[in-house]
């Protein structure tokens, strides 16, 4: 018998002559066959075997582990809400675990918005009520999400102890998950604790715990920039004592600042869990951060749209695609392709241009945004293009005081050349400037020159309605301030840009804009969004050597453009208007130009440079003036 090493062959019997009588005999046959039956039910086992190598037994055991398996599967289902909130985040960090001890629960979880200058919350926990944790839950968090620039891309959390842990300490672990940046609201993310030195997986202990410990989240863009991020409040065991939380401004190093005790009575909620099987997936990771990368551009770079262009009849109207997005590096990935409805208008490889005919009509454009390598659609953003006949405001005149920078008396000076041919005419006012073109401006100034100091600032306080009287000037129909451009000048990081705004356009800017209003019911404010600088380097190079950057400042105006956009939007029925100037500029063409010179030492060849970072040339002006001019005939029943 040779089953079950290899298989038997069974010999029938044969006659054997003369005799007639098999070669074996019939009870040697029978008992192979025997042998061989018992051999393979040996093989295969009965029912219920306990035979680890017969294949009923096995069978039993896969069969048992594929149920465990289902068991497993239906288990974290049912969990899924609590640790794989992320799970649906193409390419982003999922974190499953089949076992959790030791939670430390958050009651009455309510979360709230924020903006800059928001980025850091935090709260002291007691050692005496808590337990052994390796992980951390944030059960929900929020943002405004106005300002592209400032959108959340990882949500980081530390663990600090010491004697006043809030201000200074050890960390002892610390954490990280990656987001989906375009949403403002998150929910359930749990955070796997790894050691601050080696990266590993962390469990924190009791016996490293301080009497009173330390825990504290923040956000940071994709870039690494702080972030947007509201606070998650609500009730833990292990609270300490105090009612209050702590919140930290911009800090390049969170984990090692001194974080303030916020004026609330109210506490962050950080749950505090002890996972078991707790694994960190990171499937499809190369091609999530290649779609995320793709999204991060267009979200943080632009495009910039205002919500309404003003297009006069007989006067060009223009956007340009440069000064939409933060930098050209839109032009080496991404397409803007742009529709009109009703069909206006035509779209050419620099810009949208719109010169209206008599009997238009307001038109929406559309702006769709393509990824040039995948063809993806990316962004999609639309705008009122509102028209105004040239015969509007016919035999009626225009106050107006314009506040600004060195950019206003170029302004005015060609607006009003604008008004001489216009049915509607135009009153300038103001103590600077000459014969006609007066208006309140002064080269260098910024946002809070005029918020601190005269011509505005009377006997300590803002007064506009004293400075129009000191100096015998009219109730002006309109206040344009035309303003930024030197406030963000020097600023050489997107953190310093953001808090210079947070200070100047909401702790001065605004107050300003109150106050010119409080001066008569009738007063309404117009806010010129700034252009972006000269295209070319050339100008930088000959205006400011090397001491500032085309691209630099033309992201800075980008965000100023922002910040005024996330202010001031959608306020029109409170008398504050945008002015979307900084669309209209060409920054290629119209800007200031020297004469031509050799392009090098050793080249007959002679060019002509761009050689003014922020001025353009009259070309320049006018372009901007005929879209103030185009806002102010739209609004003449204003």
């Amino acid at each position: 018998m040779g089953f079950p090493l290899n298989l038997d062959n069974f010999t029938n019997p044969t006659p054997s002559t003369p005799t007639n009588s098999p070669v074996t005999p019939l009870s040697g046959q029978l008992s192979q066959l025997n042998n061989a039956v018992e051999a393979i039910e040996g093989v295969i086992g009965v029912t219920g075997s306990t035979v680890p190598t017969s294949i009923e037994y096995r069978l039993a055991d896969v069969q048992a582990g594929v149920a465990a398996v289902e068991a497993d599967v239906v288990d974290l289902s049912a969990k899924a809400d609590k640790f794989d909130s992320n799970a649906d985040i193409d390419g982003k960090t999922v974190v499953l675990a089949r076992q959790t001890t030791n939670v430390v629960v958050a009651a009455a979880v309510t979360s709230f918005t924020r903006d800059l200058p928001f980025c850091g919350w935090g709260d002291l926990f007691s050692k005496n009520a808590s337990a052994p944790f390796n992980a951390v839950q944030i059960r929900a968090l929020a943002r405004t999400s106005v300002r592209p620039y400032t959108k959340w891309n990882t949500i980081h959390v530390f663990v600090r102890v010491g004697s006043t842990p809030q201000t200074s300490g050890t960390v002892v672990a610390v954490g990280s998950v990656e987001v989906d940046m375009e949403s403002d609201a998150l929910t359930n993310l749990l955070i796997l604790l790894k050691d601050p030195s080696s990266g590993q997986p962390k469990t924190v202990s009791l016996s490293e715990l301080t009497d009173v410990f330390f825990i504290g989240y923040y956000a940071r863009t994709y870039n690494q920039l702080n972030a947007a991020c509201g606070e998650c409040r609500g009730n833990l065991a292990n609270h300490y004592a105090a009612n209050r939380y702590y919140i930290l401004h911009a800090e390049s190093n969170p984990s090692a600042a001194a974080w303030t005790l916020s004026s609330g009575s109210e506490r962050i909620a950080v749950e505090q869990l002890m996972l078991t099987d707790a694994a960190e997936f990171t499937e499809g990771l190369a091609v999530g951060r290649r779609a995320n990368a793709k999204l991060s551009k267009v979200a943080v770079l632009g495009p910039l749209l205002a919500p309404f262009v003003y297009a006069m009849e007989g006067l060009e109207c223009n956007l340009y695609w440069r000064n939409l997005f933060g930098n050209d590096s839109w032009m080496h990935s991404l397409h803007v392709d742009a529709t009109t409805s009703p069909a206006v208008g035509k779209q050419q490889a620099e810009r949208f241009t719109w010169t209206p005919a008599a009997g238009g009509a307001n038109s929406t454009l559309t702006l769709n945004v393509y990824d040039d390598f995948s063809g993806d659609l990316v962004s999609t953003q639309t705008t009122t293009l509102r028209y105004v006949s040239a015969s509007a405001g016919a035999g009626k005149n225009k106050k107006v005081l314009m506040v600004g920078d060195s950019l206003a008396d170029d302004i005015t000076a060609e607006m009003l050349n604008v008004a001489s041919g216009d049915v509607m005419g135009l009153t300038l006012l103001g103590t600077q400037g000459s014969g006609l073109n007066k208006h309140e401006s002064r080269g260098g100034w910024t946002i809070a020159n005029f918020y601190q100091d005269p011509p505005f600032r009377l006997a300590g306080a803002l007064n506009f309605a004293q400075y129009l009287t000191a100096n015998s000037l009219d109730v002006p129909d309109w206040v344009l301030v035309n303003l930024g451009t030197n406030d963000v000048f020097g600023p050489t990081s997107d953190s310093a840009v953001a808090l210079n705004m947070a200070t100047s356009v909401n702790k001065w800017l605004s107050p300003l804009v109150a106050n010119f209003q409080s001066a008569g019911p009738a007063v309404k404010v117009a806010i010129i969004m700034p252009p972006p600088p000269s295209a070319s380097q050339d100008a930088f190079g000959e205006s400011y050597a090397s001491g500032q950057s085309t691209w630099r400042f033309r992201r800075n105006i980008w965000m100023f453009c922002y910040d005024l956009l996330a202010t001031f939007a959608g306020q029109e029925g409170a008398r504050t208007y945008l002015i979307p100037g900084y669309l209209s500029l060409d920054t290629e063409n119209n800007m200031q130009v020297g004469g031509s010179a050799p392009v090098n030492a050793r080249s007959a060849i002679n060019v002509a440079r761009q050689n003014n970072g922020v001025h353009p040339h009259s070309s320049g002006y006018k372009q901007i003036a005929d879209q103030v001019w185009a806002f102010l005939k739209y609004h003449h029943a204003a």
